[in-house]
Order: structure tokens, then C-alpha cells, then sequence
């Protein structure tokens, strides 16, 4: 019996396998992020068997579909390092860097003036 069970479960792993090889291998290649991104999934789902069928199909490592070849990609443009919010930023007295939400630095001491605190 226990046999049984084993031989249904590790044929409905194989059938998991198969059915994610089969969409794998008719997506065509402009489907895919990388040049070789198809290639190494081949080689993912033929190493790793059903694991590699789990990995592809939680991953879904191609384009969605809406944005495969809209010009809205084009317009999304990187943020810069320095205009991130939790830069780093350099305090005025002594040079010291010190993190966004520091309220004085550390070394010198020095802490800012904020314009609404005036007592």
C-alpha cells in the first residue's frame, strides 16, 4: 500500500515536472529578461527536477505580459543613491557622516536648528 502511495506521488511530481517543461520550452525567447535566461531554466528543470519546476513556476522569471513591449518601461528611470531618503548625509561641523534620521551627530555633538522649535 505505502508503495502505491509513493509510486502516485512521484508520478504526479513527474507530470509537474513535464507540464512546467512543456510551457517552459513554448514560451518564445523574447519572453524572457536575459538572453540566456530560457537556456538556464532548461538546465534548472533538467538538474533539479520537480524542485526546479517549483522554483520556475513560484519565480515566474519572464515578462508579464501587459508590459513585455509598452513603452512604459522606457519611461521608469533608476533613482539615484544621493536622492534616496536614507542617504547618508555629512554633518556641517566636523565632517562626520551620520544617517538621515539622526537628530545630532554623534561626534561633535552638533544638532540641527529646526525653524518651528524656536522657544
Amino acid at each position: 500500500m505505502v508503495y502505491v502511495l509513493i509510486a502516485i506521488v512521484a508520478f504526479a511530481l513527474e507530470l509537474f515536472w513535464f507540464i512546467q517543461l512543456i510551457d517552459l520550452m513554448s514560451r518564445p525567447d523574447n519572453h524572457f529578461i536575459g538572453k540566456y535566461d530560457k537556456l538556464c531554466w532548461v538546465a534548472i528543470l533538467l538538474a533539479a527536477n520537480w524542485i526546479g519546476a517549483l522554483a520556475y513556476i513560484s519565480l515566474k522569471p519572464f515578462k508579464a505580459a501587459s508590459i513585455s513591449e509598452s513603452s512604459e518601461m522606457d519611461s521608469i528611470k533608476p533613482r539615484e543613491f544621493t536622492k534616496m531618503p536614507n542617504a547618508p548625509k555629512k554633518c556641517p561641523n566636523c565632517g562626520e557622516t551620520f544617517f538621515y534620521n539622526a537628530q545630532s551627530c554623534l561626534s561633535c555633538g552638533w544638532a540641527y536648528d529646526e525653524p518651528g522649535n524656536a522657544e
